[in-house]
């Protein structure tokens, strides 16, 4: 009897792990992408080592519409001027002012061309484990990782206008501007089926083994 309970829980143990990483997937928390990532090419917002000011910060703030912890951030940029090795740093942070408050997460992504692309942020500085929730909402910002380049953040294409806020100073002193056509973006995140799915799976997966014991 022991022996046939302990069958049963290492079967059931297996199901559960299977079944959490078969069903983990990654959604969208937000995008302003047109449809094949489409985005306004022709014009950009600069940040970073741009004219007299020796890191520009931007950021949008956005309404997470999906609940899972921040896997990575895809955005629309491009080089507009090298001067040594650096990258784009998005940051995402609390919102509960006007301008960004908490830092829950930060990704970094490497932008090498001078003509507008697609480009992929994934998890720094941080662990990973930071959660968005659906109806909260967020700020997005990037910047220089050195303050050496500076790089065009180009505008969506789908009429998405959000508040904004700039750090000219390369610090924390964030000045808010209102509504403004915001940056290309997306915000991933990994979304995992809840405990009692899992528990349910492993329930019909003993009820299977034992039918098939019967038979």
């Amino acid at each position: 009897m022991r022996r046939r309970f302990k069958k049963a829980f290492a079967w059931c143990a297996f199901v559960l792990v299977l079944f959490t990483q078969n069903t983990a997937f990654c959604d969208e928390a937000y995008s302003n992408f047109g449809p094949g990532d489409l985005f306004n090419d022709g014009q950009a917002y600069a940040i970073g080592a741009f004219d007299v000011f020796e890191n520009i910060h931007l950021a949008f703030q956005f309404t997470a519409e999906a609940t899972g912890v921040i896997e990575s951030v895809d955005a629309a940029f491009s080089l507009l001027e090298s001067n040594g090795t650096d990258s784009v740093v998005f940051d995402i942070w609390s919102s509960e002012t006007d301008v960004p408050d908490s830092l829950i997460w930060t990704g970094a992504a490497q932008v090498d061309e001078f003509f507008p692309q697609v480009v992929n942020g994934t998890v720094q500085d941080f662990t990973g484990g930071a959660v968005l929730n659906a109806g909260t909402e967020y700020w997005l910002s990037a910047r220089s990782s050195t303050g050496t380049n500076a790089y065009g953040w180009f505008f969506n294409n789908q009429g998405d206008f959000l508040s904004t806020a700039a750090d000219l100073e390369g610090g924390t002193n964030w000045t808010s501007f209102g509504p403004l056509e915001a940056g290309a973006f997306r915000v991933n995140v990994s979304a995992v089926p809840e405990p009692g799915s899992g528990i349910l799976a492993c329930m019909i997966a003993l009820g299977t083994l034992r039918r098939s014991r019967r038979t």
